[in-house]
């Protein structure tokens, strides 16, 4: 699965817009590459929770991974 995740093209989401070079907010924590991979992935966890896909265990692994 972590393969999957690393392989899933950019989005703009929430870290994106508030946290990267290019996002609404202007900060630079994040570049805009690294903002929309992590919203991305953010969001396909989010997809295979919601599913049941995975179940809360592994959704909270994932999350922590990821942050």
């Amino acid at each position: 699965m972590l393969a999957e995740l690393n392989q899933l093209d950019g989005r703009e989401g929430f870290i994106f817009n508030q946290y990267s070079e290019c996002g609404a907010a202007g900060r630079l924590y994040f570049s805009s590459e690294n903002g929309r991979k992590i919203d991305a992935i953010r969001m396909d966890i989010e997809r295979r929770f919601k599913s049941s896909e995975i179940d809360q265990n592994f959704y909270m692994l994932l999350l922590a991974t990821l942050l």
